[in-house]
């Protein structure tokens, strides 16, 4: 009952479900929690209610995906920011081996890649060194600066080595109604280096 009022943002219910002590990591047969659908579902106030009663934050469903993963999709920077206040993690990878910033360009959610970027880069610069931040986020900002182009067509397939995204993102589409890119794989043996 608690995953479906953190869903529907039903903050009266979940007040009542946390008060009468339901579990917030109890999860469902796909392993997510209360507050995977709260991120799923851009529900901050249900996330914040959920957290502050200790919900666990970087909890992992049965595709490997944290509740920032969920968010980072679906582009609620303002969600982002309560996960990360809250300690969640930006290098957790999925079973794809995909992060929240990785999620995050995929979808074009331009703000939340910078509000997870930024953030990366406080931790980063503070235990790791900007050298490491930089060469980890170049090719990111490369292929999100290719997502973000007004002259998509003319884009050509970046081919370095080493970059941390596939360079599928840079394949293009000329398909009627689409975002202009092909989705992207996530199989490492279909990537097209």
């Amino acid at each position: 009952m608690l995953m479906f009022a953190a869903r529907d943002g039903d903050v009266k219910k979940v007040r009542f479900l946390l008060e009468n002590n339901a579990s917030t990591d109890i999860r469902n047969g796909y392993g997510a929690t209360a507050l995977h659908f709260a991120a799923s579902w851009g529900q901050r106030m249900i996330a914040r209610l959920l957290l502050e009663r200790g919900a666990y934050v970087n909890a992992l469903d049965n595709s490997g995906k944290t509740p920032l993963m969920r968010v980072a999709a679906n582009g609620d920077t303002k969600l982002v920011r309560v996960l990360l206040e809250h300690g969640a993690e930006t290098s957790i990878r999925d079973a794809f081996g995909w992060n929240a910033e990785r999620l995050a360009a995929s979808a074009g959610h331009y703000k939340v890649f910078v509000t997870l970027q930024k953030h990366e880069h406080r931790r980063s610069t503070s235990s790791h060194g900007a050298l490491r931040w930089s060469q980890r986020s170049s090719g990111v900002f490369s292929a999100l600066n290719l997502r973000l182009s007004t002259t998509m067509k003319d884009a050509k397939p970046r081919s370095e080595v080493g970059t941390p995204f596939p360079a599928s993102i840079d394949q293009l589409s000329n398909q009627p109604g689409s975002n202009g890119l092909l989705p992207l794989r996530t199989d490492p043996c279909h990537l097209q280096l």
